[in-house]
């Protein structure tokens, strides 16, 4: 039977304290091909290790003609936790969504990040 005292051990709600603010579109090659300024702010679920949640913030960069350019973006997460005491945590999976705003963006891949 599950309590409600093994459930909140198993299942953790959290708010990204900071805004993410390292991000980075790579292309499917792998060559990092625009750094956008701004942040995202994460908020989800991690139970057992899984990650549901979701991106949102304001991100910039620059246009193919050199004019800063802006959007919202909005992104699902979906991925694993891993804890490594001495190298810090890592987490990584699949991100779906889209920016919008000056420029329009659909997302389709995958994610990841570190506690360093």
């Amino acid at each position: 039977a599950t309590t409600l005292d093994s459930l909140d051990e198993s299942l953790t709600e959290f708010v990204q304290q900071s805004p993410v603010t390292d991000i980075n579109l790579v292309d499917p090659a792998g060559v990092p091909t625009q750094r956008f300024d701004g942040s995202l702010s994460i908020a989800g679920i991690e139970t057992a290790g899984d990650l549901d949640a979701t991106a949102t913030g304001r991100i910039s960069g620059v246009d193919v003609n050199g004019y800063v350019v802006g959007a919202d973006m909005n992104l699902d997460l979906n991925g694993t936790v891993r804890n490594d005491g001495g190298l810090g945590d890592a987490v990584f999976g699949s991100v779906t969504g889209e920016a919008a705003g000056d420029f329009y963006m659909d997302v389709d891949g995958v994610f990841f990040g570190t506690g360093r």
